[in-house]
């Protein structure tokens, strides 16, 4: 299946092949600086963690739309308690991507950068005409099965962010939404 993504009137074609849920997270790579090196985060090191994962992708936090984006995933995991993992996936370089978690004192999600481009080709969110990410939110349980893919198909849209908390709670006995304790069971 081809995806594409509009830009304004330009339509974009989205490469690799695309993510369904029940499929196994493919191998991925991305960057980041950490104590002011590079270093690599894979598929091996999300699977070891034995926990479910939430990709918020963007092509950029440098943007009103990704900042909204990241601003509010930073608010929706605070109620998982730190107990997923949680990554902020752009195409910006990893300084950009640690000065803007610095500056919006970001904590629950990790930084990850796809400047590379690796992951969005291995997730099918590639945008190969223009080198970024399309948006998108993908769930990943702890055995490393896709469990949820939004990808939005016009590169100002938000995705469903309710959607992604539902499935990413189905994890778990627990989930606090403010006051508010959800029993998955």
């Amino acid at each position: 299946m081809t995806q594409h993504i509009y830009f304004g009137e330009s339509l974009y074609k989205l490469t690799g092949k695309m993510l369904q849920e029940g499929m196994i997270i493919p191998d991925f790579e991305l960057t980041q600086f950490v104590d002011k090196r590079p270093s690599e985060f894979t598929k091996v090191q999300l699977l070891s963690s034995r926990r479910p994962t939430i990709f918020c992708c963007m092509h950029s936090v440098d943007g009103r739309i990704g900042a909204r984006q990241a601003r509010r995933m930073e608010r929706l995991l605070t109620g998982f308690r730190g107990e997923v993992n949680a990554l902020l996936v752009s195409s910006d370089l990893p300084f950009v991507l640690n000065r803007f978690a610095a500056f919006e004192s970001i904590e629950h999600l990790v930084v990850a950068s796809d400047f590379l481009g690796h992951f969005g080709r291995a997730m099918g969110i590639h945008v190969e005409d223009i080198a970024l990410l399309a948006r998108a939110i993908i769930v990943v349980n702890a055995e490393g099965l896709v469990s949820h893919v939004d990808v939005v198909s016009e590169f100002t849209d938000e995705p469903d962010y309710d959607a992604a908390i539902e499935i990413l709670s189905e994890s778990f006995c627990f989930y606090d939404d403010a006051s508010e304790i959800k029993d998955s069971h």
